[in-house]
């Protein structure tokens, strides 16, 4: 019947935007219900996800909610003028409010009813990004102050239920941990490649930062993959070059673009097994762009090689395993014994990666499945080039010693002497439905970026709407309402629509307002940091002409020290001319050179010399004065894309030691800090009950000095034998503690203030 009739009257532009407000509050109003509901679990809670992105130079935020029952919903997706911490919060404070303005009756108390919401939320998962800590600390605090308004009967419970219900629980997503993993092996292998080569490829598209190893797989991947660079890449003719050349035609390699976690450590395993037909395709191609030159060129050395498989063998024992369990596994806590394997596994690779290289696994076949395919075989099989398999271990020790410090770092939580490595069953319980990841906010940013690309010019508000239908199934939850309640909502999201536009014309108008505020704000704190730079390199001009100018020679800085008597005198002349060198002339040198001190780890704060600044002074002068020249050669092109223009040092000159000892002291320093920091959180509770502390193993800091007069800190192990009762005030506590390995009587210390200012640890798994 519609055949062959003419359309008059279409739906106009403001109505289509009433209709998609309209959907957005229906959805609202599913989302506030099942986080209400989610109340009725005391046991478990509602766990907040969030997240934040820029797109086409907007900030937008989201949050989602995974229910008691596990099922999880988009809450809000807005945009927000900053994303800091205050912004966030601000966020989700809004976001609250309008889910409870959609509940309320006329009359009800929106305010309560808001607190409710808030209070409703018992964990947290998100990245580990520098405002998420932040924002869990404010969240937490605003949770406190709410929780009187939402509980009617709170004046009537006892300060222990009231402690408990007033803590949080912050998980951290582990699908990160791969994203990091992948920066931190970049950077690794970069100087892995620096200590044992030299040279570099001239052909090549260069990051700053960038090893060999992962340029070459990015570059490859760009070459040869079919979303890749459209311009110069040959997806197609590789494909082909494969099928006729080979057994196996599959081309591994996958695009980097819409592919985040693992990448890195998959396209390596990807890239090392076609690594020989790369350079085979490309020496057949006829005339090799820019792209392709790079690719062969990288491809033709042997260190980058050895780090793209050591990459590629980390994916298949590491990472790839870890991918997968984490889609597996039930919940957060649920990782904690897959998270202590891997610190298992490294450490022990970092210090020999021969089983490593192998094919040692990480997990068992239980656990995890191991993909041992084609890739497998290849980063496995017998090179039969001892050096090439020296270079691949070596890498593989560096990587994995790297790794292991972002690992310690970065779940701390989850590792032994965490937070959560030995949960309580309280904890237990409430983290059983909270996910191993925050993908689901990753998720809501993927279909936000597709709508985007649609509909350019769509508002956050529209955006949102989409959103919240579409990942939360709105219309099947509309379908299951009575006919009443149906009506009730229908009319309700009509009447309140013309509202809700207008609040969000309103706050397009804030966030404008913001922006401009906060330009402003960052155009005068410019101005402010140019005219105190001037008025310093004023200054430090009239300094250095009470020297008699800049000093411009190593002997012109001998003659000017000699003619100073005191040690004071040398050291003030000498720091006014390296600041005068620094502020002024920008010359170039390593931090230390610029530095009157310097804390080393192991070694504690070390002053510097007058001897010492005199000579740092000299190679200043000597690195700045000179001028750079380069020499160019052109060569054959063909013959240079398949020369080895990085050429591996001598095995003496070599200082990949040198990168393990200094991954180890970092490793010791993370530690040491990481004990501290959770010590002093910790420090309440020996308040409340000092006599706790007695009969307890500690970690005591003393300071010393060295034979130049320096104060050195080092750490003493003993035990805690008495508490001297009588302190006013529990942290004026004295205790008797006798130190391990010495024979003198005990010793009386002030612990607790130790302990306040991170000079004292206690070791619990001793306890």
């Amino acid at each position: 019947k519609l055949a062959g009739k003419s359309v008059d009257r279409l739906p106009s532009l403001g109505l289509k935007s009433r209709l998609i407000i309209e959907a957005r509050i229906l959805a609202q109003r599913q989302v506030a219900e099942a986080i209400i509901a989610g109340t009725d679990d005391t046991e478990r809670g509602n766990c907040l996800h969030q997240d934040g992105t820029s797109k086409w130079f907007r900030k937008y935020q989201t949050f989602d909610v995974t229910l008691p029952s596990g099922k999880t919903l988009t809450m809000s997706m807005t945009e927000v003028p900053s994303g800091d911490a205050e912004g966030i919060l601000s966020a989700f404070s809004e976001s609250c409010r309008e889910l409870a303005e959609v509940l309320c009756s006329p009359g009800e108390d929106v305010a309560k009813k808001t607190a409710e919401i808030i209070t409703s939320f018992t964990s947290t998962m998100s990245d580990r990004g520098a405002t998420n800590p932040l924002f869990n600390r404010h969240l937490e605090e605003m949770r406190r102050e709410l929780l009187p308004v939402a509980k009617n009967e709170w004046d009537t419970l006892a300060d222990d239920v009231k402690d408990d219900l007033c803590r949080m629980c912050n998980y951290f997503c582990k699908m990160h941990l791969l994203v990091n993993f992948a920066t931190e092996a970049n950077a690794t292998l970069k100087l892995f490649e620096d200590a044992v080569s030299e040279g570099s490829n001239p052909f090549a598209f260069s990051q700053q930062g960038e090893s060999g190893a992962a340029r070459l797989i990015r570059t490859a991947c760009s070459a040869f993959t079919d979303h890749g660079n459209e311009k110069s890449g040959a997806p197609q003719y590789f494909q082909s070059f494969l099928s006729h050349q080979t057994t196996h035609d599959t081309n591994y390699m996958v695009t980097y673009r819409g592919n985040r976690f693992n990448i890195l450590f998959y396209n390596g395993a990807a890239v090392y097994y076609h690594h020989k037909q790369i350079v085979d395709f490309i020496s057949s191609w006829p005339d090799p762009n820019g792209l392709l030159k790079a690719v062969k060129a990288d491809a033709s050395q042997k260190v980058y090689l050895a780090g793209v498989r050591a990459l590629g063998i980390l994916d298949k024992t590491v990472t790839g395993p870890f991918f997968r369990i984490l889609s597996s596994e039930k919940n957060v806590l649920g990782m904690n014994t897959h998270l202590h394997q891997m610190q298992i596994g490294l450490e022990r690779w970092s210090q020999d990666a021969s089983t490593l290289l192998a094919g040692e696994p990480l997990y068992s076949e239980a656990v995890v499945e191991r993909h041992k395919d084609a890739l497998f075989e290849s980063l496995f099989a017998d090179t039969e080039d001892v050096n090439f398999d020296v270079l691949t271990q070596q890498a593989l020790e560096v990587v994995c010693a790297a790794l292991l410090i972002l690992l310690e770092r970065q779940a701390e939580e989850q590792l032994p002497g965490g937070k959560y490595w030995k949960p309580t069953e309280k904890e237990v319980e409430e983290s059983q439905h909270v996910p191993t990841t925050n993908v689901v906010s990753e998720r809501d940013f993927a279909i936000v970026d597709n709508l985007l690309r649609a509909k350019p010019y769509g508002t956050s508000l529209s955006l949102e709407a989409y959103l919240l239908w579409m990942n939360n199934q709105t219309s099947t939850w509309l379908r299951s309402l009575s006919p009443e309640e149906k009506k009730k909502h229908m009319e309700y999201s009509r009447t309140h629509a013309s509202k809700v536009h207008e609040r969000f014309k309103e706050k397009s108008r804030e966030i404008k307002d913001k922006r401009l505020q906060t330009l402003l704000a960052k155009q005068k704190e410019k101005e402010e940091r140019r005219k105190k730079a001037r008025l310093k390199k004023v200054a430090l001009t009239e300094k250095v002409m009470k020297l008699g100018g800049v000093w411009r020679t190593a002997e012109e800085v001998e003659d000017k020290i000699k003619a100073l008597n005191r040690e004071q005198e040398k050291l003030d002349a000498l720091k006014c001319q390296l600041q005068f060198h620094k502020q002024v002339l920008k010359s170039e040198g390593s931090k230390e050179l610029f530095q009157m001190t310097v804390t080393r780890q192991g070694t504690g704060r070390h002053v510097f010399s007058s001897e010492e600044k005199a000579s740092h002074l000299q190679e200043v002068i000597s690195t700045n004065m000179g001028t750079a020249t380069a020499d160019i050669n052109s060569e054959s092109e063909d013959e240079e894309e398949e020369r080895e223009f990085v050429t591996l040092k001598e095995p003496d000159a070599r200082t990949v030691q040198d990168i393990h000892t200094n991954l180890s002291q970092k490793r010791a320093y993370e530690t040491e800090r990481r004990e501290v920091r959770n010590q002093k959180l910790s420090l309440p509770d020996y308040l409340k009950d000092p006599a706790k502390l007695v009969g307890c193993k500690v970690k005591h800091k003393c300071f010393s000095k060295d034979l130049q007069g320096n104060k050195v800190a080092k750490w003493f192990s003993g035990k805690v034998t008495k508490m001297i009762a009588g302190a006013e005030d529990p942290k004026n506590t004295d205790y008797c503690i006798v130190y391990d390995d010495e024979n003198e009587p005990d010793e009386i210390f002030n612990l607790l203030v130790d302990m306040e200012k991170g000079d004292l640890v206690v070791n619990n798994d001793e306890h």
